[in-house]
């Protein structure tokens, strides 16, 4: 009879794990930002949101620091990095404020042009889009956005951005809520089928 009553209460619950399973993994997608491409490269060179390592990354958390480095680039040439809030930069704009609670950052390439992966935003970090633009110092309008001299970290998505930092708590809340959904869903089911049985 217990045996009879584990294999008919397996059996039951295989659609309720899966619909769990599904729950959290939309939970876990709905997280991400919308999947983008490379970045938009100017004539001069590209900049690439990073970890420590140098690998490419585009979502980070509060408590995370944000690397950049850039490639293609004037070589052997200073640069202002500027991590600023999200907008669209056409030619001759002014390059905006630095975003809240970063600073610009002086950087030199080398003779290929490179430079990095630096530190341009240590945590915390503000929840947001951002974009991170290179100024060239020795050519080009300093203090504007040349698209001939500067490289814009810019990534085709939705909306053009070139890294998102993540509410923390949202992500904790969507996977708690997530959880007690599903635990629900597996009490009540157990229930059901152990009151149907006696």
């Amino acid at each position: 009879m217990i045996a009879l009553l584990g294999r008919q209460l397996r059996k039951d619950l295989i659609p309720q794990i899966l619909i769990t399973t599904l729950v959290i993994l939309l939970a876990s997608i709905s997280l991400m930002p919308i999947a983008s491409a490379e970045p938009d490269p100017s004539p001069k060179g590209m900049l690439f949101s990073s970890d420590p390592a140098g690998n490419k990354k585009e979502v980070f958390l509060p408590s995370e620091d944000v690397y950049v480095y850039g490639v293609g680039l004037v070589k052997n040439t200073q640069y202002k990095i500027t991590v600023i809030d999200d907008t669209t930069m056409m030619s001759g704009d002014i390059i905006p404020s630095p975003a809240s609670g970063t600073t610009i950052t002086d950087v030199t390439t080398d003779g290929n042009g490179y430079f990095g992966p630096i530190v341009i935003w240590s945590n915390p970090l503000t929840p947001g889009y951002y974009d991170i633009i290179a100024d060239c110092q020795t050519e080009g309008n300093i203090g504007y956005f040349d698209r001939e001299t500067d490289a814009e970290d810019t990534i085709e998505a939705s909306g053009k951005y070139g890294f998102f930092v993540i509410p923390e708590y949202t992500a904790g809340t969507i996977l708690a809520l997530a959880v007690c959904f599903a635990s629900f869903g597996v009490y009540k089911s157990t229930k059901h089928i152990i009151h149907k049985k006696l």
